[in-house]
């Protein structure tokens, strides 16, 4: 099993702190899972190297993988970065698509433009190309203003409507950790084919976790937690 972290990986004095930490938390949860492997864009910077720091210094448990998916621009990266395999592709959009591809569970940390890039890709391919858990962290309400318009679009019938499961919002890295738990487990008891969104509701309700659900209706996106 393999998960695409998608964010930030741009070294930058102001970015958040907590934002940091977060990936650390995220990081240091992964890094105890046995046959959990990353798949990212192979950077040491921002909250996705943060991420990837955190699981290379406790990579001890073997099925672990690392993957990197790069193309020219980003290559220069690689020095510092020690995966076990490396793609290269030649255009970005290409990119994108391999890093999903590769991935069985997509979970985008805050981000730039290159972030946003990869997750509407991953919302625009998901019920044709692939049918991938989509967990976003909105922390500090960092993507309200996406997921605003996104509803825009439903609303004012530029989208069409999506399943209700189809993207699940966190609000912090407990609530990431603990719904990763919940899947990995299920694929580890009932395998692969059990990552089906609906299930995702289940396991929210469990765990008590905060969610947004998209659905072309009116939502409250700056709900704070309970």
């Amino acid at each position: 099993m393999k998960i695409f972290v998608a964010g930030s990986m741009t070294q930058n004095e102001s970015i958040r702190d907590d934002f940091n930490e977060s990936a650390e938390y995220i990081g240091n949860y992964l890094s105890a899972e046995k046959d959990i492997g990353l798949v990212f864009g192979g950077s040491i910077n921002g909250p996705v190297g943060k991420l990837y720091q955190e699981i290379k210094k406790k990579k001890t448990i073997e099925g672990n993988e690392i993957v990197v998916v790069t193309s020219p621009e980003f290559v220069g990266d690689l020095k510092h970065i020690n995966a076990d395999k490396v793609i290269h592709e030649k255009r970005l959009s290409a990119r994108v698509d391999r890093l999903i591809d590769e991935s069985d569970i997509i979970l985008v940390l805050p981000g730039g433009k290159g972030t946003l890039h990869e997750l509407i890709q991953a919302i625009e391919t998901k019920g044709s190309e692939h049918n991938k858990p989509i967990i976003v962290l909105n922390e500090q309400y960092y993507y309200d203003d996406f997921l605003s318009q996104l509803e825009k679009n439903y609303i004012e019938g530029h989208s069409k409507p999506r399943d209700e499961n189809f993207l699940h919002v966190l609000s912090n890295a407990t609530e990431v950790s603990m719904l990763l738990y919940a899947y990995f487990d299920a694929m580890r008891k009932r395998g692969k084919h059990y990552m089906k969104d609906k299930n995702c509701n289940i396991f929210c309700q469990q765990l008590g976790l905060f969610r947004l659900i998209l659905l072309p209706i009116n939502m409250d996106v700056s709900m704070k937690n309970p």
